[in-house]
């Protein structure tokens, strides 16, 4: 026998001992063979448990709550859910197809934008975290000396968590804005945001008064990949990682601060809410929860997760509003109305808690327990937490927009002698009308009634920021068309 037929035998024989759909194209490890989409009918709070404590992905809802719940999930899962009497419908039993889709759909080349576009070419498609990485020094070194990439601390595979911090001058005694992204690995809509209002506050510096009035005047830190090991799994096959990647148990660190921790999650390590140890048990967590304090005034957190398409107004974990919760309505609606103004999407501004039914442990919560005001923005995305290369610039455009009117009254209320900046403190949760937080032995899902939707109308003000803001992006695309 040659040694070419010797190769080629070697070659089969390896073939017919490989798991068939193991690797995927670029590499990819194909986990969700066998598995099964399902629409589970959650028909009591305990078919709400037994469904986060057994289901291996919920999709929907965003947290525990009766009714349907859309899920990814084994077929062994399939039949423990039916013999518990839960009515399971299965839509797909290709899964894997499905999500082999999806990253080809990610893979395809886009063109990139016009070089007059408000955002350039590194906005053509998702980024991994090595393109993230890089540009966040490139865009350092365009700024100036504005801009600075900070490590915030090590995730629990040891990479990097890191952070830019945005401002004009050396003053660290200025009003501080927090951003936060993708503590929720899959959902990709978040690093493009992200991303995109880092690029916009270095780039348009020189060119835009209103970015120049916020760089000038606050100190910003955005964080646009808080959970990046867990985003690496996402683009090497682990599509629908949500949590951590702590290897004794993947953690949700939006369910690991310590405002209400261990309320209403799911207490097994299959559970996508399983909310760690203890608060502040994972590294990702720390590094928020140390860049906070060691700020002289932290005056607002801006969290951006997918794909629930809203803007949600503390608290998520009790009915009861936070403490002059008049200001904070404000900024969410403020944030809601600057959106719809640029291409037309509307993210209702809704009380957190119709959303969340009353999960503790988030990180806006913590912040708007314990310094100042807070919001979280649902983003909105396709099937599967994605994002269409098509959405990423209309996605940037317009939350940069948003973004920019919110941090515009932020400058607004530092200037004026008549406004001192708002801190809420640790006594804000004193008196509240809290959802006790069962034990984890004892943990029997939620049974919560969603708050009656507010609907406050924007002041004067901040409608008035809304409508520069908006006048200022038509000027700016009109200057781009005569170029």
């Amino acid at each position: 026998m040659s040694y070419r037929h010797i190769l080629v035998a070697v070659c089969v024989a390896a073939l017919a001992v490989m798991p068939r759909g193991a690797m995927g194209a670029k590499g990819r490890d194909r986990p969700y063979l066998g598995y099964v989409l399902a629409t589970a009918e959650a028909a009591s709070d305990e078919q709400v448990e037994q469904i986060w404590r057994l289901a291996e992905n919920v999709l929907e809802p965003h947290d525990p709550a009766p009714g349907p719940h859309r899920l990814v999930i084994t077929r062994a899962t399939l039949r423990r859910l039916r013999a518990l009497n839960i009515s399971v419908r299965v839509e797909r039993t290709d899964v894997q197809a499905w999500i082999d889709g999806l990253y080809r759909e990610a893979d395809k080349p886009t063109p990139a934008p016009q070089a007059a576009a408000t955002f350039g070419p590194f906005f053509s498609r998702v980024r991994p975290l090595d393109s993230i990485y890089a540009y966040m020094d490139e865009l350092a070194t365009l700024s100036q000396g504005r801009a600075s990439v900070v490590v915030l601390g090590q995730s629990f595979q040891g990479r990097d968590i890191k952070a830019m911090r945005i401002s004009a001058g050396a003053g660290t005694n200025r009003p501080a804005i927090i951003v936060i992204g993708t503590q929720h690995a899959r959902e990709w809509a978040s690093p493009v945001v992200t991303m995109g209002l880092m690029d916009a506050l270095v780039r348009q510096y020189d060119s835009d008064p209103q970015v120049k009035r916020v760089v000038d005047n606050l100190e910003i830190y955005i964080n646009p990949v808080n959970n990046p090991d867990g985003y690496v799994a996402t683009f090497n096959g682990r599509r629908l990682q949500r949590r951590n990647m702590n290897s004794e148990c993947n953690v949700d660190l939006n369910r690991n601060y310590d405002t209400a921790w261990g309320q209403g999650v799911g207490w097994s390590c299959d559970s996508d809410t399983f909310p760690g140890a203890a608060p502040f048990s994972e590294s990702e967590s720390q590094a928020i929860q140390g860049l906070v304090e060691s700020l002289a005034r932290p005056a607002l957190l801006i969290d951006y997760h997918s794909t629930a398409a809203q803007v949600m107004i503390p608290f998520a974990f009790t009915m009861t509003p936070a403490p002059n919760l008049a200001r904070n309505r404000q900024l969410c609606q403020l944030y809601s109305s600057a959106l719809q103004s640029v291409h037309g999407t509307h993210y209702p501004a809704r009380p957190g808690f119709e959303l969340a039914q009353g999960a503790g442990g988030g990180a806006f919560d913590w912040f708007r327990a314990t310094h100042a005001e807070s919001i979280v923005v649902e983003l909105g995305g396709g099937a599967g937490f994605s994002i269409s290369n098509q959405q990423i610039i209309p996605f940037a455009e317009e939350n940069f927009v948003a973004w920019l009117a919110v941090a515009q009254t932020l400058v607004d209320q530092t200037l004026s002698a008549s406004a001192p900046t708002s801190v809420v403190g640790a006594s804000a949760l004193a008196g509240l009308d809290a959802v006790p937080a069962p034990a984890p032995a004892e943990q029997t899902g939620c049974a919560f009634v969603p708050q009656a939707r507010t609907s406050t109308a924007v002041n004067g003000l901040f409608g008035l920021g809304v409508l520069v803001v908006a006048l200022a992006l038509r000027r700016r695309r009109a200057a781009h068309r005569r170029v």
